[in-house]
């Protein structure tokens, strides 16, 4: 070989080792998201870091290296260009607007650039996963990994819940308790509402290794995750995961000639059937707890308040928003002592389509459903071909979209590797034939 393409071969070895090095570490890493607000180091950001320089260098090795093949990379990079235009343009909005709070003025201007190439780091990191595990071997290999780590993460999480009535230190980090009496999972991403955002990924991948691997270990991961699911009793990933088993069997009646008989006699269609009831039930039992107690009600009156004010902002600024990750500095991180009883704050819409009107205005918005649209599109047409796993990207997407009408996920490192796993697949579907050797 020549000594370049030894060099190729070599960081090829790397960047999946540290790829799989950060599949390990995303299950017990709390806080890979704490950019939106503070900034705290962690050994995955060496790993993150290390990860994007390998394949910078094999950019440059690798003359005929381009993410132009991917019919999505021009559209992210259209999105990404108006979120940093954004920003760049939130500098000079007026300095009066009624709406805007003394702490907007003055905010630290780079902060918001530090965010940008955060997220810029994100979308680039998606795509390097996408050509690191272009092999079947590769591929599988990373599924497992990050599956299993999970599954070890979950018996954690639930080990800590049964323990969660004393004061066990090891296990106060993986359980929170609301009130005087709800005890729900966190993991160790220290929220219920994320952890189960991060299940939603994992369940889908595990039941696809169970279906392609033919192994009740994976059966099994499964199991443990969903329970997982419902211990953090979130709400929105409840929902969410109900809405997506939901679509997965209304693409399946879809797609079958044979349609409600084909349905009836598939006793996996049923299964899920009975599934998506369970988790609708749980979700709808804990939503209306939440009313009539005050355990968690003043999480849905803030994001009542901020979506009022998110609509506000963008009536204001409706070209470009007030820039990416800004509406913390633009609120002035507004206070809301009707809601909390004490001052407090919630920096954060917590609402997918607000967040991109709000922040990246009728521009921003356009493009990412234009985005959005295009992803299905692909999806759907290769539904024929590999249908477990594109069935998987169904329910995982669904479910995702459901939880971002209430949590901002955009800046979690999890949500990019899902989206790295779509872009591999799309590009590369033939890793998912079990005679693919390479």
């Amino acid at each position: 070989m020549l000594p370049k393409e030894n060099a190729l071969l070599l960081l090829n070895k790397i960047s999946f080792f540290l790829l799989l090095s950060i599949f390990i570490l995303i299950p017990f890493s709390t806080y890979f998201y704490t950019l939106r607000f503070h900034f705290t180091f962690q050994y995955i950001y060496i790993l993150f870091v290390l990860f994007l320089v390998i394949l910078l260098f094999k950019i440059l090795l690798q003359k005929d290296f381009s993410f132009r093949q991917n019919p999505l990379f021009p559209l992210f990079l259209i999105w990404y260009s108006v979120i940093l235009l954004s920003v760049l343009q939130s500098f000079f909005i007026p300095q009066n607007p009624s709406i805007i709070r003394l702490s907007f003025l003055n905010y630290p201007f780079m902060k918001s650039y530090i965010r940008v190439l955060f997220i810029g780091s994100l979308i680039l990191f998606s795509f390097f996963i996408a050509q690191t595990l272009a092999t079947r071997k590769y591929f599988i290999a990373s599924l497992m990994v990050l599956c299993f780590t999970t599954t070890i993460s979950c018996l954690l999480s639930l080990l800590a819940f049964a323990f969660s009535f004393t004061s066990f230190s090891f296990f106060e980090q993986l359980v929170v308790t609301e009130g005087s009496s709800l005890h729900r999972i966190t993991g160790f991403l220290a929220e219920p509402g994320f952890f189960g955002a991060f299940l939603l990924i994992t369940i889908s991948l595990s039941f696809f290794l169970y279906r392609d691997r033919k192994s009740l270990l994976w059966g099994y991961s499964t199991l443990v995750q969903s329970i997982t699911l419902i211990l953090t009793f979130s709400r929105a990933a409840l929902l969410a995961f109900s809405f997506g088993i939901f679509f997965v069997c209304l693409f399946y009646l879809y797609f079958h000639k044979e349609k409600i008989v084909a349905f009836l006699k598939d006793k996996r269609m049923l299964l899920f059937t009975l599934i998506f009831i369970l988790f609708l039930l749980l979700a709808l039992m804990f939503i209306a707890k939440t009313v009539v107690s005050n355990d968690m009600r003043w999480s849905t009156l803030i994001r009542l308040e901020n979506s009022i004010y998110a609509i506000e902002a963008f009536t204001e600024h409706p070209l470009l928003g007030i820039g990416y990750e800004n509406f913390a500095f633009y609120s002035g991180y507004r206070y809301a002592p009707s809601i909390f009883g004490i001052p407090g704050i919630y920096p954060s819409i917590n609402n997918i389509i607000l967040q991109v009107f709000t922040e990246t205005g009728i521009i921003g918005a356009f493009i990412f459903f234009i985005l959005i649209y295009v992803s299905i599109k692909m999806i759907l047409k290769s539904l024929h071909e590999k249908k477990d796993w594109f069935y998987s990207i169904i329910f995982t997407g669904t479910s995702l979209f459901i939880q971002m009408l209430f949590f901002n996920l955009f800046s979690f490192i999890f949500l990019w590797v899902w989206v790295g796993l779509v872009l591999l697949t799309l590009e590369h579907k033939e890793i998912l034939n079990d005679n693919y050797q390479k």
